[in-house]
């Protein structure tokens, strides 16, 4: 393999996923190229950080930089909002019972893959690339990344982070089962008067779960939690054109 823009290991996709590989195998002295363009868009999407990988973050140093920006899940309700006759009362599980202080801690998406992309760049084992890969040719040997801006890569391992529809497992023919359920999920950031006390909630209704989920105060917004609902599509997108204001009301 020539060793113009030839690179040990590349990393496609640079979501949370590619991003933590990144920064474990530069902390364990492996030099990486990350390709991708961080998605720090805001939305209403949120991930719970279970102890399994709190315990990894910090391992890579990076925990320290996101706890600031997490809220414990310290309570976790359900509620049967089925409307069954014979429905099943309230119920909370609490961390503490479990001699725990949480669960988990939640955080944004956005501001997750912010952080770590910071942590990443800082990092001098990590050439990072923003950019998208256009194709990948595979060789006996080595396989060759096309940049969409024209650019080329040769690596001898390239692993596929990009995703759910991803272009690298593709081209790597890597088989994928899938399917479908009739549900979308619609997503928003939620600011409230009272505060949620640390407790996620979630009521189970006939066209799938209604979660609240805890999040930090942000500087204008005390009290604040991710709503993730689930329902039918054509419904879905009909609350998303409605006016925030519209959209509380039918929350």
């Amino acid at each position: 393999m020539s060793e113009l823009n030839a690179v040990p290991i590349a990393i496609a996709g640079a979501g949370a996923t590619g991003l933590t590989l990144a920064l474990c195998l530069a902390k364990m002295g492996h030099a990486v190229t990350l390709i991708g363009k961080p998605d720090v868009r805001v939305t209403g999407r949120a991930v719970s950080m279970f102890e399994g990988t709190k315990r990894l973050l910090k391992n890579i140093s990076a925990w320290e930089l996101l706890e600031a920006h997490t809220a414990p899940l310290a309570t976790l309700r359900i509620i049967d909002d089925t409307g069954s006759l014979f429905r099943a009362p309230p119920a909370s599980f609490q961390a503490r019972e479990l001699g725990l202080e949480a669960f988990g801690s939640n955080i944004e998406n956005w501001k997750l893959v912010k952080i770590l992309s910071e942590a990443a760049k800082a990092s001098p084992m990590i050439h990072f690339i923003e950019d998208h890969v256009q194709s990948y040719d595979f060789k006996t040997d080595y396989v060759e990344i096309h940049l969409e801006n024209g650019g080329e890569l040769r690596s001898k391992l390239v692993v596929a982070a990009d995703g759910f529809k991803s272009a690298a497992r593709e081209a790597g023919q890597i088989a994928l089962k899938q399917w479908t359920y009739p549900q979308t999920a619609l997503t928003a950031l939620l600011t409230h008067a009272l505060p949620h006390n640390d407790i996620s909630t979630e009521f189970h209704t006939r066209q799938g779960p209604f979660t609240t989920v805890a999040m930090a105060p942000s500087h204008t917004a005390p009290h604040r939690s991710s709503l993730v609902w689930m329902m039918q599509p054509d419904r879905a997108q009909q609350l998303a054109r409605l006016t925030p204001e519209a959209l509380a009301r039918e929350i």
